[in-house]
């Protein structure tokens, strides 16, 4: 089970599945394209201010870093942040402030597609330390220790509602870092996966104490670099991607898990693995895709399905078939988030495309200093024919300015599907064919998620 430091948990603050998400195909303009005429003008990007005020909180959980979501079978929502902040905005800045490692959301799914909840309908948790002062959501808990003899610290990067054994549970991924004792610097110990059951039974600041705790620590390369511990690290549970159509030995669905290895010259590489649903954190489950286009048991034996790419990603289902990866830009400063598309999880996976770079725009901050980072796409949460996209919002110029509430917090954009450009839905060569007998069958349907909600009041 997992443990909070001292047993205790802080509530702070007042609350549908990540699936195989299903959200809108391109038209026939994506053919016209495929045949060389041009179909689309610039992507079109909106704002999404209501959304952003959401996470503009006054007291409690005021900031995080990273926002990742999944709806959940009981018609809320859960989102995972890493370090986050913990205080009061007064007057427009932050006060009494401190930083937690990881910390979680919750919020019933509004019943209008796209729609963003009310900043008092979130409800936030966060650990407590045995000094009932404020600490991480999940404290790590599966016995590797850093150099200062403490369990290090975990930052969730994913989540997912998944069958399992015996009913359904909540998984997220996220990269387990290691305090050094010299205070300077974070080592990578790992990557842990958490999984909630009984979520629906338990109320929403228990989940965290009841918890376990699972090393998928995996190298898929085998080489260590003695002057930069960083390099060839694979970070295991950077998304999910649940296929629930599997059958056989995947009854339940496979669970795709994705990887970001840190490569050569300042490279990142993504790989791929999959297991079946059910039984994910059993290691010896997993396959790994690799050479031939085989799925292997030997993680030496996985190979790179893309490359630049940031450590934020998420993988989504459009209804024609086609598969939609978001991520931001490396490197993280230019502010820019880039699109690919596949005809399977594994891909391949197209050259990323820019769809839009974020402006400098917050007020009393130098543009040089910003940082817009962490892009991910929220399938679940979207208005048809849109793609709701989140990202982080930073900056270089220390933590001083993080009393600014605008800093460190998610903000989001919605991204009109039907405006992509032909150079984003193109997928790598070999593939055109297939996506316009797919497209050419789609038209424009829309087609939403599986929705399996049963009412909190009737959950067993």
């Amino acid at each position: 089970m997992g443990n909070i430091a001292g047993e205790k948990l802080c509530q702070v603050g007042t609350q549908k599945r990540g699936r195989a998400r299903s959200i809108v195909a391109i038209g026939l303009g994506a053919v016209a394209s495929l045949l060389g005429h041009p179909a689309f003008a610039d992507p079109v990007i909106t704002p999404m201010p209501d959304w952003d005020a959401a996470f503009m909180q006054t007291s409690g959980w005021i900031g995080g870093d990273g926002a990742s979501a999944a709806t959940l079978s009981d018609g809320r929502t859960i989102w995972v942040f890493s370090d986050t902040i913990v205080g009061d905005v007064v007057g427009g800045q932050r006060t009494n402030w401190t930083f937690v490692h990881n910390s979680a959301g919750i919020h019933t799914t509004p019943a209008t597609p796209g729609a963003a909840p009310e900043a008092t309908d979130m409800e936030f948790a966060i650990g407590m330390n045995a000094s009932s002062d404020p600490d991480a959501w999940i404290v790590p808990d599966i016995g590797v220790l850093d150099e200062t003899g403490g369990p290090g610290l975990w930052w969730p990067v994913s989540v997912l509602e998944i069958p399992g054994p015996s009913g359904s549970r909540i998984v997220a991924g996220g990269v387990h870092k290691g305090l050094r004792s010299s205070g300077v610097g974070l080592d990578q110990l790992g990557d842990i996966l958490v999984v909630i059951e009984d979520w629906e039974t338990e109320p929403f600041v228990d989940w965290s104490a009841n918890a376990s705790h699972h090393n998928i620590t995996h190298s898929v390369s085998g080489l260590e670099a003695a002057n930069d511990p960083d390099l060839y690290v694979t970070k295991w549970g950077r998304a999910f991607y649940l296929d629930e159509a599997s059958t056989g030995e995947a009854a339940g669905g496979w669970l795709y898990i994705y990887a970001v290895q840190n490569f050569e010259a300042g490279e990142r590489r993504i790989f791929v693995a999959r297991a079946p649903a059910h039984d994910v954190e059993n290691m010896a489950t997993w396959s790994f895709y690799g050479v031939g286009e085989a799925w292997v048991s030997d993680p030496l034996d996985a190979v790179p399905i893309a490359t630049t790419v940031t450590n934020f990603m998420t993988v989504d289902r459009l209804s024609n078939g086609v598969y939609v990866m978001i991520h931001s830009e490396l490197p993280n400063t230019t502010s820019t988030i880039m699109l690919r598309t596949a005809h399977s999880p594994e891909g391949p996976w197209s050259e990323p495309t820019p769809i839009y770079t974020i402006p400098k725009d917050i007020p009393d901050v130098d543009p040089g200093d910003y940082l817009y980072y962490g892009a991910v796409a929220h399938g679940d949460l979207s208005d048809p024919g849109h793609l709701l996209i989140s990202y982080v919002s930073n900056t270089a110029a220390g933590l001083g300015v993080l009393n600014d509430p605008q800093i460190y917090v998610p903000r989001f954009v919605a991204l009109d599907l039907a405006s992509v450009p032909a150079t984003a839905i193109a997928v790598p060569i070999g593939n055109a064919a297939w996506l316009a007998l797919g497209l050419l069958a789609s038209g424009i349907a829309l087609v939403r998620p599986k929705r399996r909600h049963r009412p909190r009041s009737a959950r067993a």
